[in-house]
């Protein structure tokens, strides 16, 4: 579908925002499951300061090209939050789903 409204062009940027924002999710998870306990099998020195510095530079990166390319960027970052939302939403509805079931029992 993606494939008759951009061009190549297009869609490598919006694959590589895709990659990026996944990125930006992994990095933002480090501190969110250490705090749980969840450790891995080893850790780097400094801490926190690793996955936050990650999360800075790519989200700068990321804003940084929007600004510069300008409207195309505009139609790329808007196609990019519908496909967010077309995952988030179902993902939502069974993550409060499975909780409604596991309370029932």
């Amino acid at each position: 579908l993606l494939v008759i409204v951009f061009d190549f062009k297009k869609l490598v940027d919006l694959s590589v925002l895709t990659v990026a924002v996944q990125y930006l999710a992994t990095s933002a998870s480090v501190p969110v499951l250490r705090r749980r306990g969840r450790t891995g099998r080893f850790r780097l020195p400094a801490g926190p300061l690793i996955p936050v510095v990650a999360f800075g530079v790519v989200l700068a990166m990321m804003v940084t090209q929007l600004v510069q390319r300008g409207e195309g960027s505009i139609a790329i970052a808007g196609t990019f939050g519908v496909m967010l939302l077309v995952g988030i939403v179902p993902a939502a509805i069974y993550r409060a789903v499975t909780r409604h079931d596991k309370r029932a029992d």
